[in-house]
């Protein structure tokens, strides 16, 4: 009886060639658990190509391994946390600038009203009704980029991971609450929430 054959998937007469992606690794790779080949249904020529098709995505895998080093490397040299103040001031900040510049960019950006069922999430998100697998799907974007910068060091399941988690939740409602006044015409408006205020007039470094 011949061996398994490695990294070489059989699904209902289906064949594939696989790589499973480490944890780590799985941003720079779409956050794919996996990296997988489709190679038809011939078993004969799907085992011939397998090898090459293995070896491609190898490829890709030691790409990711390079990029997460880097990362990893950037991080331990320029590691300088902010409060989560700072960071939940600073990502409102960014979400403006960022609406701003759509603005300028194109007339389509801007349409009336808000999405009301993600203002709601994040609502629940900043008043702490959510768990923190379900603050994840809101702001873990947000969280990355901001350890990516060396500004926090926060692991998911810590109380600080939340308490950031919900302090960008907050960040975040009230940029979108910003975007749908500056459609009625209205750019005065200001975050009603004291903890991203009140970093708004301490100067800190912004994020390189």
């Amino acid at each position: 009886m011949a061996g398994k054959i490695k990294n070489f998937l059989d699904r209902d007469g289906r064949y594939f060639s696989r790589i499973a992606v480490p944890k780590e690794l799985r941003p720079y790779l779409g956050n794919k658990t996996e990296l997988r080949k489709a190679l038809g249904g011939d078993k004969r020529n799907a085992i011939a190509q397998h090898t090459i098709e293995v070896a491609l995505l190898q490829m890709m895998l030691d790409d990711a391994k390079r990029q997460y080093t880097d990362a990893v490397t950037k991080r331990a040299s320029a590691f300088e946390p902010w409060s989560i103040q700072q960071i939940a001031a600073d990502n409102y900040l960014g979400r403006l600038a960022f609406d701003t510049e759509l603005r300028a960019t194109t007339h389509l950006y801007a349409q009336p009203g808000i999405d009301d069922q993600l203002a709601a999430l994040l609502k629940r998100g900043y008043s702490g009704l959510l768990e923190d697998g379900e603050l994840a799907v809101l702001v873990v974007e947000r969280v990355n980029r901001y350890k990516y910068l060396g500004r926090t060091a926060a692991q998911y399941g810590t109380r600080e991971w939340r308490a950031l988690a919900m302090a960008l939740c907050r960040s975040e409602y009230e940029a979108m609450a910003r975007a749908a006044e500056r459609d009625e015409g209205n750019f005065s408006g200001q975050p009603a929430a004291d903890f991203i205020i009140t970093p708004l007039h301490r100067p800190f470094r912004p994020p390189r």
